[in-house]
Formats: C-alpha cells, structure tokens, sequence
C-alpha cells in the first residue's frame, strides 16, 4: 500500500502542477512523473508476488474484468468533469446563484437512479447486458458532447437536458458492470474482484480531476490574454496585486463576496469603472466559456472511450454461467 500511494501521490502533483506552478519538461514535473512510474512499477512487482495482493494482476487476465475496469475509469473520468466543473459554468457563465445550480444538477441524480433501477429490471428479466452499456455509454457521449455545445446563451432547460443524458448514460452502465464482472468470477473471488473494480473508478477520479482543472486554467488564462485590451490591462496593473490576483481567478465568479470585490476594485478607478468592469466581466465569460467547452470535450473523449470498450466486453448467460460452477460442494448458507 505504501507503493501504490507513493506512486500515486507523485503522478497527482504532477498532473496539478504542470502547466501552472512549473512547465511541463521543467525537472521538477518529469522527477515527479518518473518516480510516480517507479513506484507504481514496484507496487506491481510487490502484488505479482505477494501471498495475499490488495490488486491481484492475474484478474486483468479476465477479459471481462479488464473490459468492465476500462469501462468504469472512462466512465467515472467524463461523470467527474460533470460533478466538478458543471456548477463553475452555470453559476460563472450562466449567472445563477449556488442554489439554482444545485437545483439544475438534480434531475441528473434523479435520472441515474431511476435509469439504474430499471436497467436493473432490465437484466434480471432479460438475462443480458451488453447491449444496455452500448447504449448507456452512447448516451453518456451525446450528453458529454452536448455539454460542449453550451454558452452564455444555454437556456436552463437545454443544461437540465443534457445533465438528464448524462444521468441516465450513468445510470444505466455502473451497476451493470457489477453484475458482469461478479457474474465472471467465483463467489469466494467477489470480495477481492468488487474492492479491484472499486478501486478503479475510485482512480478514474483521482486522475481525471487535477488533469481537467489543468484544462480549464490553462485554456482560460491563454482566451483571457488574448480578449482583453491593453487598456483594460493596464487598468487592473494598477491595483494591488491581492486584487489582480482575485480579478484573474475564475472561482470568483461563483463567489458572491468575490464578485462584490471585484466590483468595488473597478469602481475605485474613477468614472469609467463601471465601463472597464462590464467589459472585464464579458471577457471573463467568454474565457470560461472557452475553457469549459475544451473540458467538456475531453470529457466527451472519456466518453467515447467508454463507449468502444463496451464492445470488447463478453456476455455470459447469467443463469448458466462456467465461471459460477464451483468446484466444490456447495455451502449452506447457514454454515
């Protein structure tokens, strides 16, 4: 375990600082990526020959192990720009209040779980499951893909829609690859298989975070260099450099008392401030718009990523399934 955080860690500060705090072939970054491979190499020298591994590597074996862990870590990296950086767009770029945004992010909960629920009907009527991750994977695409089609004139009801894809795309695909890896392995494996896929998506999370918050800065603070006028720059170099600080980060545009300072900073410039702050203001839009629609759309590569792997996973019959024949008496329940 030690391994694999040390692995781990290294690769997430990497991802979290390249590109802002250092460039990308500075020392730092690749010392950073070279000793997060080291050790993550030397966590799988560890369990290929340890008695009782946390991640056994004979399950990657398993075809439709590897196929539904594929899955799972596309699927979890394009729900994570969702969960994370939806809220940014609609408050900063749409304008809404943190409570609304909430209010928008809901129908995708309530789409997941009733898409579960039924997907689940589905399979135990059915017996089958390939064809619902094509489809919930597609929908999760289109959704992923609709996300970037969004602007500062999206209506509410075209970002509920596309959360509600999203949803039901989600919805549908996690819980049946459950069934279908735990279909494909012993009942004395289920433990060790469930943890293994657990830790996947747990993963897909940890990875795709830093690496889309990278996108959003990196993209936001080029558009932004590139909108605004010399004039408007030299306006904010005239402020302190707290206040430039606060006028360049993007958080502060979900911020209520944030955006009270940065209003109040222009107003202290004289009798064009309220000219200079609604011209900043526009150009903030539009870079985060800009930023956002980059971030959707590598989401919508997680996406489509997801999607292809649905093809390389194999069904088995769930009521006569091999793998389930154990090669022993079978226990009571009880027992």
């Amino acid at each position: 375990s030690l391994a694999l955080v040390a692995g781990l860690v290294p690769l997430l500060l990497g991802f979290t600082w390249a590109g802002n705090e250092y460039s990308w072939a500075s020392p730092v970054i690749v010392s950073l990526f070279g000793a997060g491979i080291m050790f993550l190499a030397l966590f799988y020298w560890i369990e290929r020959h340890a008695a009782e591994p946390i991640i056994a590597p004979h399950l990657f074996r398993n075809q439709i192990f590897t196929s539904t862990a594929l899955v799972a870590l596309f699927v979890m990296m394009a729900l994570f720009s969702a969960v994370m950086f939806l809220p940014l767009f609609v408050q900063g770029v749409l304008g809404k209040s943190a409570q609304q945004s909430g209010e928008i992010l809901m129908p995708m909960m309530l789409s997941f779980v009733v898409s579960s629920i039924i997907g689940g009907q589905l399979i135990s009527r059915t017996g089958k499951y390939k064809v619902q991750a094509v489809v919930g994977t597609l929908a999760l695409t289109v959704g992923a893909f609709l996300l970037t089609l969004m602007g500062p004139e999206t209506t509410t009801v075209n970002v509920v829609f596309n959360v509600i894809l999203l949803g039901v795309g989600i919805g549908v695909v996690l819980p049946l690859l459950n069934v279908a890896v735990q279909n494909a392995f012993p009942y004395k494996m289920m433990g060790m298989v469930s943890a293994t896929q657990q830790f996947v998506r747990s993963l897909g999370g940890i990875i795709v975070a830093p690496v889309l918050g990278m996108v959003l800065v990196t993209v936001f603070s080029a558009q932004l260099s590139t909108l605004m006028p010399d004039s408007l720059q030299t306006a904010i170099q005239t402020l302190p450099q707290e206040q430039q600080e606060l006028l360049l980060n993007p958080q502060g545009l979900i911020n209520a008392e944030s955006q009270a300072a940065i209003q109040s900073s222009f107003t202290q410039m004289g009798d064009n401030g309220t000219e200079l702050y609604n011209q900043f203001i526009t150009i903030i839009h539009q870079s985060l718009t800009a930023g956002a629609s980059k971030l959707f759309l590598v989401s919508t590569v997680f996406a489509v990523l997801a999607f292809l792997s649905t093809f390389a996973l194999k069904e088995l019959d769930l009521k006569q399934d091999e793998f389930f024949q154990e090669k022993q008496e079978p226990v009571s329940v009880l027992e």
